[in-house]
């Protein structure tokens, strides 16, 4: 397979952005990093104020979707993957492998700025100099050392800005918080009550019941085992179901032991829980539509959570864990926040059976999510990454 090129004009910054090895752009195949740099396609048609180079991994249907961007170049690299395997940080054969033939495909070309998303040490761009290269990190783990290697560190809220400010020695000029956004019309979509009703005979729905949903990769950190464990616990479980809308490698559909667990833990309620399996992005508005709460219960330190913005963008009222960044994004009002430790499987119970006999309350709260999320819209994000590389240059 041959680099593959789409054509574009020059205009002001020109930026190349880099992304991992694993899921290509557009984001066809699903990703959180993926979408938010479809969202930064998406808005440069827009607006115009930056020059972009994509480099992903090649994909025939992302290739075929990239050609209806007219400001956006797309680079793609044939990479042979290894099934299951989808570490953003790890570093092998494979990482060395596609590093050179990023570098090949834009030795030739002149950039204002590298970006690289998720960049480590071991992420560099040997060719690309010190001045030009900026890491834009979407995960927890806080690394010491990186301002040596980037001009600029990229993170993707304040509360991993923190960690930096107060875990490493790095400058906190150097560290940008540069929080995550979405096409919120994207979820506040509406849809007809014949297509509500269609939906929840799908998935075996009663109109009676009260939908909760989580959305999510299904993978420990992300704290379902423990929601169904908290859902198990509800007093008001016979009146709810269920719905597990995600898989462990977003399109790439794979079974795991984590997930087997899973099953074999939600047998007992088999009929009042629902694993839907993979959804694409631009349907789950559909489930949103048909649910009563989202619950977001992640115990690991949820970098940021654009579940938490997709849920708010719905009108949905929410129960989420303390974990990261979310109690930044939500507030007492639109959200029951949990916190973790010894009693979270229980409290989160309790949270989620308030909610369940309230039908005032959740309304309330989900107004008061859809005035929160306001902020969180992409122009915003395209803005404010622009204004940031701008100060920058």
């Amino acid at each position: 397979m041959a680099y593959c090129y789409m054509s574009y004009n020059e205009f002001m910054l020109n930026i190349c952005i880099v992304m991992p090895r694993f899921f290509p752009v557009p984001a066809v195949k699903g990703g959180a990093v993926e979408q938010l740099a479809t969202f930064l396609a998406d808005e440069n048609e827009k607006f115009h104020k930056m020059n972009i180079t994509f480099v992903s991994v090649y994909d025939e249907l992302a290739e075929e979707a990239s050609k209806v961007y007219k400001h956006s170049k797309f680079i793609y690299i044939p990479m042979e993957l290894e099934k299951e395997k989808y570490e953003y940080a790890s570093v092998d054969n494979a990482l060395i492998e596609y590093t050179n033939k990023v570098e090949n495909a834009i030795k030739d070309k002149s950039f204002d700025y590298v970006i690289i998303q998720g960049g480590r040490k071991e992420h560099l761009i040997p060719s690309v100099p010190f001045e030009k290269s900026i890491t834009y990190l979407h995960g927890p783990k806080i690394e010491h050392g990186l301002h040596e290697y980037y001009k600029a560190i990229l993170v993707v809220s304040h509360f991993i800005a923190g960690c930096y400010y107060e875990q490493t020695d790095t400058p906190k000029e150097k560290v940008i918080p540069i929080e995550n956004a979405i096409h919120l019309e994207d979820f506040s979509k509406k849809i007809s009550e014949d297509e509500k009703r269609r939906l929840k005979e799908k998935y075996n729905i009663a109109d009676d019941e009260i939908v909760i949903n989580f959305c999510g990769r299904t993978i420990a950190e992300k704290g379902i085992k423990e929601l169904i464990q908290s859902f198990k616990q509800m007093k008001n479980v016979s009146k709810c179901k269920l719905m597990i809308m995600g898989n462990c490698n977003y399109a790439k559909q794979v079974r795991t032991p984590f997930e087997e667990e899973l099953f074999k833990l939600s047998e007992e309620l088999k009929d009042r829980i629902i694993f839907t399996g993979y959804i694409a992005n631009k349907e789950l508005y559909k489930i949103h539509n048909i649910s009563d709460i989202a619950v977001i219960p992640s115990i690991f330190e949820e970098p940021f959570g654009l579940t938490v913005i997709e849920a708010m963008a719905s009108g949905l009222p929410l129960v989420t864990s303390d974990a990261g960044a979310i109690p930044d994004i939500v507030d007492d009002k639109n959200a029951i926040i949990v916190e973790r430790g010894d009693n979270f499987i229980p409290n989160l119970s309790k949270a989620l059976d308030k909610l369940v006999c309230d039908k005032e309350l959740r309304e309330k709260m989900g107004k008061h999510s859809e005035e929160l999320v306001q902020d969180y819209d992409t122009p915003n994000y395209y803005n404010n990454f622009c204004k940031i590389l701008s100060e920058l240059k």
